[in-house]
């Protein structure tokens, strides 16, 4: 079980989870692993922007997809980073590739 921060989920567009929990289930992943990341890495905000560098993001979207790291199935552009639908599909493809969700530092499988 994972746990969530104390936040208003009263304020997150429920849709996103929502996706994000079908899909993983459907594609056969852990279904609170999934919410757990993407929220650790967006607090599911699609339209988020991370890991900055000299002041520039090089993460984006709900999943913060960082195509410099994260080009095992093909990069991304920006907005296919933001769109909730493409960059669920593609994390969950990465995810099955790699057999967890090591890509991502929020991993709760990540040795830290």
């Amino acid at each position: 079980m994972f746990l969530f921060p104390l936040t208003s989920f009263a304020e997150v567009d429920q849709s996103i989870p929502k996706y994000i929990a079908e899909t993983a289930k459907a594609k056969g992943i852990d279904v609170q692993q999934a919410l757990y990341v993407s929220w650790q890495e967006s607090h599911w905000d699609c339209t988020a922007k991370g890991d900055y560098q000299n002041g520039v993001p090089t993460s984006f979207g709900c999943w913060q997809i960082h195509n410099p790291t994260q080009k095992k199935i093909r990069p991304l552009s920006i907005k296919e980073a933001h769109d909730l639908k493409i960059s669920t599909i593609w994390s969950m493809q990465t995810w099955l590739e790699d057999g967890s969700c090591r890509q991502w530092t929020t991993c709760p499988t990540n040795d830290s």
